[in-house]
C-alpha cells in the first residue's frame, strides 16, 4: 500500500504535534497516547531485558510514559518529540529534546536501543526516518516498533490529514513494514499482534467522546471553538467545535469497522540493527 500525502510534510508534522499535545486527545487516547498504553510497553521492555545503564532513545516520546518505564528499569532514557508542549510534559521523566524523527539531533551510534511507538506511521518519509534510527543505533542495537497495520483501502474519512496525524492514514501493511526494516539493515526477531489493544483504545475513545459531548450538553463543561483552535489551524480545516466532534465520531465509526473487518490492526515488534 502506497499512501498519498494529504498535505505537505511540514504541515503533517505540525498537525501531529498539535493533535497529540491537545488535552482532548490525551483525554480520549489516555496518557500514553497509543494502543496498549504502558502495559504494552512493559511487555515489550520485559522482552528486551534491558540492563542498567543501557542508552535508550524514545522517538515521539509524547507525555513521557515510556521514559518513566525506562527509568524504572535503570536505563538511561532520552526522549525526542516534535511537539514542544509534549516535550515539556515529559521532561520530568528524562531529558527530552525537541526534534524531528526524520532528522534526529543525536550522534551516530549513540544508543543501544531506540523505540518508536505509534510514530513511524505519522512520519511522511519513512525511509529517511529509519535511516536516522539506524544511524543513531550501535551495531546489534535493538529497535522497537509498534504501529498501526493496514490491509486494504479505507473510506475517505481515514485518508484525511486528521487521520494521518492520528497514525492511520500513513500506516503500512505488515509486509511493507518488514520490507522497510530489511531495506535499512534490520532483522526482525520478535513480533506480536496487538489488535485487541487497538480495539480497546477505540472503545475507550468513543465512550469518552460521548461523555464529553454529554457533559457539554448539560453545561458541565463547554466544548467551544477556541478549545480546538490550534489543532484546527494546524490541520488547515476551519471547522467549528461541534463539527470536529462529529468528524471524530465518524472517524471512530470507520476505524471500528476497519478493525472489525481486519483492515486495520496494531503490531509490536523488535528488530536488530545488522
Amino acid at each position: 500500500m502506497s499512501a498519498t500525502l494529504p498535505a505537505s510534510p511540514p504541515d503533517l508534522k505540525c498537525a501531529c504535534a498539535e493533535l497529540w499535545a491537545h488535552p482532548v486527545a490525551q483525554l480520549l487516547a489516555g496518557p500514553a497516547l497509543r494502543p496498549g498504553g504502558r502495559a504494552l510497553t512493559k511487555r515489550i521492555l520485559d522482552r528486551l531485558e534491558l540492563t542498567s545503564g543501557v542508552r535508550a532513545l524514545d522517538v515521539g516520546s509524547g507525555t513521557g510514559a515510556t521514559l518513566v518505564e525506562l527509568s524504572d528499569r535503570g536505563a538511561a532514557g532520552i526522549g525526542v518529540d516534535y511537539s514542544a508542549a509534549l516535550a515539556g510534559l515529559a521532561h520530568d521523566a528524562a531529558p527530552v529534546a525537541i526534534g524531528d524523527g526524520e532528522a534526529l539531533p543525536f550522534a551516530t551510534g549513540a544508543f543501544d536501543a531506540v523505540l518508536a511507538e505509534c510514530v513511524l506511521s505519522a512520519l511522511p518519509d519513512k525511509h529517511v526516518a529509519l535511516s536516522e534510527v539506524r544511524r543513531v543505533l550501535r551495531t546489534q542495537g535493538r529497535f522497537v516498533l509498534t504501529d498501526m497495520v493496514v490491509d486494504g483501502e479505507f473510506p475517505e474519512p481515514l485518508r484525511s490529514v486528521a487521520a494521518w496525524a492520528a497514525c492511520i492514514g500513513g500506516a503500512c501493511t505488515i509486509d511493507e513494514y518488514g520490507a522497510l526494516l530489511a531495506a535499512h539493515g534490520f532483522s526482525t526477531t520478535w513480533r506480536i499482534d496487538a489488535g485487541p489493544e487497538l480495539r480497546a483504545l477505540v472503545d475507550q475513545a468513543q465512550r469518552r467522546l460521548a461523555m464529553l459531548r454529554g457533559a457539554d450538553m448539560v453545561g458541565m463543561v463547554r466544548v467551544t471553538d477556541d478549545v480546538f483552535a490550534d489543532t484546527l489551524t494546524a490541520l488547515g480545516v476551519p471547522l467549528t467545535a461541534d463539527a470536529v466532534v462529529q468528524l471524530a465520531d465518524l472517524v471512530f465509526d470507520q476505524v471500528r469497522l476497519a478493525v472489525a473487518g481486519g483492515r486495520l490492526g496494531y503490531v509490536a515488534l523488535i528488530a536488530v540493527r545488522r
